[in-house]
């Protein structure tokens, strides 16, 4: 047996720990999932949601984003434009300093995200969903938006559970953006419009749709990466080197943010259990389940808007944390599960429970 906490040492986090960045925020909001579950058995339901989603994360890939949060049936994404630094740092503090790279430049960000939406729905919109005999059975759709500005990605929750939460400017956009597009579309916040087209525009616009996907000249000529990552960036890569104690405490640390459900499936996982490989309908049937439960939303009534004075700042996100450690304080009393801890299409925060 492996202690986490010899493992992780002095590299532990003191909660909440927050990084901020400038980014191209992307959201991609997808319907048709509820009304899928009523329709497939558990295990074609578990194998279309699979499959659709791998192929919007491939496009993400092919563009060089990086998945910031899957919520629900939508997914944050985001592009650098920056160097990382801790919101709370100082230029004598080691801890202090920038990583991660210089990012891309501001605009470079934007139009790539921009390319990555329209690629996005150019392959998965108006997805069909057939049965065994190639009849359509349903249709999935989605829309897309697009925003620029400082974010936060912040740490939250306890030894038990962990959430990487994001807050900023670049959310609220994309919720305003969200609003004016239909299934289909890609809308871009005046912040992105700068970038792609110039203008000085107050108001989210549509700039593009299914039947128009490369209507913006700059996005016609964003070359997707076949190479994916390069293999610097790739995790599996970086961890090559690795030995099996320290892929253990590595993964001890990250199921903290991690569903439950989710970590006891690893068991499933070749070199972490029992060394048997699963098939993948196998897995299919093993992560898909159908059970009674009651669920609860809570909304905290907390602002989600970052005023730029530290310490107002601080103290929000100090709030956010402290309501994850009650609320999983209380789940582990009423032996419930945090299934996450987001914003939800209005920018604002939600905790999603379980029992």
């Amino acid at each position: 047996n492996i202690d986490l906490d010899d493992c992780i040492g002095p590299f532990d986090l003191a909660l909440p720990c927050a990084v901020k960045h400038q980014c191209a925020l992307l959201f991609v909001d997808i319907s048709g999932f509820t009304a899928l579950s009523t329709t497939l058995k558990v295990e074609k339901l578990s194998k279309t949601i699979n499959d659709y989603f791998q192929l919007i994360v491939e496009q993400v890939q092919a563009f060089g984003g990086d998945i910031l949060k899957f919520a629900g049936d939508a997914v944050f994404v985001e592009w650098r434009a920056s160097p990382s630094t801790l919101l709370e740092s100082s230029p004598d503090d080691p801890l202090g300093c920038t990583f991660g790279g210089e990012g891309l430049a501001a605009e470079k960000a934007v139009v790539t995200a921009g390319a990555c939406a329209a690629r996005i729905i150019d392959k998965c919109a108006d997805y069909q969903v057939l049965d065994d005999d190639g009849k359509r059975i349903a249709t999935l759709n989605l829309h897309c938006a697009v925003g620029f500005g400082e974010v936060l990605g912040v740490h939250l929750g306890d030894q038990d559970r962990m959430e990487y939460f994001i807050i900023g400017d670049p959310i609220k956009q994309v919720a305003d953006a969200m609003d004016l597009g239909k299934m289909g579309e890609v809308v871009a916040s005046p912040a992105c419009l700068k970038f792609l087209e110039g203008d000085s525009a107050t108001q989210p616009r549509v700039i593009l749709s299914k039947a128009n996907t490369f209507s913006n000249p700059k996005l016609m000529f964003v070359k997707r990466d076949n190479k994916k990552r390069s293999q610097d960036n790739r995790l599996a890569d970086r961890l090559a080197d690795w030995d099996l104690q320290a892929l253990k405490c590595l993964q001890k640390l990250m199921a903290r943010y991690a569903h439950p459900v989710v970590v006891d499936n690893q068991l499933y996982r070749k070199g972490f259990g029992t060394g048997k490989e699963v098939k993948a309908q196998e897995r299919f049937i093993s992560e898909a389940e159908i059970r009674d439960v009651f669920t609860v939303f809570i909304q905290p009534m907390v602002s989600s808007h970052l005023s730029g004075n530290l310490s107002e700042d601080v103290q929000i996100l100090k709030t956010l944390h402290e309501i994850m450690v009650i609320v999983n304080k209380e789940l582990r009393r009423f032996k419930g599960q945090l299934r996450q801890y987001t914003v939800d299409d209005k920018g604002k925060p939600v905790q999603h429970l379980s029992f």
